[in-house]
């Protein structure tokens, strides 16, 4: 009885082992998942999206895994938790990448834009040159200078609090 009784508690000492293996597993891939999401935010690549997707999937996976076997009803309700937190974030993450991809879409429309319009100022400023009207073409590049770089500045750094300078430039722009 005494050897059955050892085999019961290491029987016991094993399912607790998987199952710290299997939490330590989850944690990797949500660490993992985590770190590929800022990565995609900071370099916009595709990969890191993807292999956010494929860690939250896997952890899903390993959360099913540890409710099927998993006696507690207690612990089996705080993974369900953890798999509802992970469906929650991969759907912020779907936003995520619309986002981006809008973000990137409406830079790619304004960049030919921008350009276009430095070199029309450009033109207008050497075309004013010795003219009366010389004075109010340098003022007037000096406010679409001050707005493209308040617009490149926005793009580079994210700051919320860039857009009123960039909005205030727009409307000394238009005004001019």
């Amino acid at each position: 009885w005494q050897l059955g009784a050892l085999n019961v508690q290491v029987t016991r000492m094993m399912g607790l082992s998987e199952t710290t293996m299997r939490v330590l597993q989850i944690e990797t891939e949500l660490q993992a998942m985590r770190r590929a999401v800022l990565r995609y935010v900071f370099d916009r690549d595709k990969p890191s999206f993807a292999e956010a997707e494929e860690r939250a999937r896997t952890a899903t996976e390993l959360l099913n895994a540890a409710i099927k076997v998993t006696q507690s009803e207690e612990r089996r309700e705080a993974y369900a938790s953890v798999q509802k937190d992970i469906a929650e974030l991969t759907q912020k993450r779907a936003q995520l990448g619309a986002a981006v991809d809008k973000m990137l879409e409406g830079k790619k429309a304004i960049l030919p834009v921008n350009e276009k319009l430095g070199k029309d100022i450009t033109k207008l400023v050497e075309a004013a040159h010795a003219t009366p009207a010389a004075d109010g073409a340098v003022a007037l590049d000096r406010i679409i200078l001050n707005m493209r770089l308040d617009n490149w500045r926005l793009q580079a750094t994210h700051d919320k609090n860039g857009i009123a300078p960039f909005k205030a430039n727009l409307d000394k722009a238009q005004k001019a």
